[in-house]
């Protein structure tokens, strides 16, 4: 079920999931990604990268997903975004990725150009973190 979004994939405390368009280019940068540069340490890396990170977790949203790993950000104040990463298990790559469904967006009082901030900084950072 590669690339499927899923609005079932709630998490306590958070809102969301939400799914904007600049997952895709978030999963470009992801698969562009040699395998192993694909585990927690090398995320973490990346995520360093970007002001505001805060944590590298993993969650298990309302639908039973067990989230490869989740990113959180501090954006302003007490508003947070957090980016789950799913795991990359789908070896048919049916959607031309590996990946087992879309990443998934989640927000504690953040804007959508807070989210897009985050996102966009996370694209253009994956590839040179390695």
């Amino acid at each position: 079920m590669s690339m499927q979004q899923v609005p079932d994939a709630t998490l306590p405390g958070w809102e969301g999931p939400f799914y904007p368009t600049l997952t895709a280019q978030l999963v470009e940068a992801m698969d562009a990604r040699p395998e192993a540069e694909r585990n927690r340490t090398a995320l973490e890396r990346v995520a360093r990268r970007i002001d505001g990170f805060l944590s590298c977790t993993r969650l298990t949203s309302a639908d039973g997903y067990g989230w490869f790993w989740a990113l959180e950000f501090q954006v302003k104040g007490s508003s947070r975004v957090l980016v789950a990463l799913p795991w990359s298990q789908d070896w048919d790559q049916r959607d031309g990725t590996q990946l087992d469904r879309s990443p998934a967006v989640y927000t504690r009082r953040a804007t959508s150009d807070q989210v897009a901030s985050v996102l966009t900084s996370l694209i253009r950072v994956m590839p040179a973190a390695s």
